[in-house]
Order: C-alpha cells, then structure tokens, then sequence
C-alpha cells in the first residue's frame, strides 16, 4: 500500500519520525511517541489538516498508517493527491 506523501508528513511531524520510516504498516506498539496521548494528537492533527472528523468509537480502531490510509482513502481525501 503506497501513503500519501501530506499524510506521512503529518505523521513524522507528530510522532517526531523521518518520513522515511512512515510505512502501512507502521502501528501504534512500534513507536514509543505512539501512546495513548501521541494517538489522541495524531487523530487531532489529522482531522485538522484533512478537515475530516472520525467517529469516537472509530478512534481507537485507527492504529496503523495503513488503517488511516484506508479511512482518509475511503472518505475520498486524497482524489489525486500524490501518493508516494
């Protein structure tokens, strides 16, 4: 699954990574900024940068880049948008 270059820049910047290291398949356990506080950031971060507001029981289902992806992908976000 290939993500898209704006999302994985938003996720570097709140999870304090190299856009390099923003795989699909990246989740929650393998960074240690990703605690339940980093989660609640990155969701924020993102339903502010995509103007997109997640359902609060969708919330903790979003623990990998891949099911980001899928959501924003899914809300048609990205129509277009470079995907790295």
């Amino acid at each position: 699954m290939k993500i898209n270059n704006e999302l994985k820049r938003h996720i570097a910047i709140s999870l304090g990574l190299s856009m390099p290291e923003i795989t699909a398949e990246l989740a929650a356990g393998d960074v240690d900024a990703w605690d339940s506080l980093g989660h609640f950031k990155l969701i924020l971060c993102i339903e502010d940068n995509f103007k997109v507001k997640f359902r609060t029981e969708q919330i903790p289902e979003l623990v990998t880049v891949g099911k980001i992806q899928d959501e924003l992908d899914a809300r048609g976000v990205f129509n277009g948008r470079n995907k790295d």
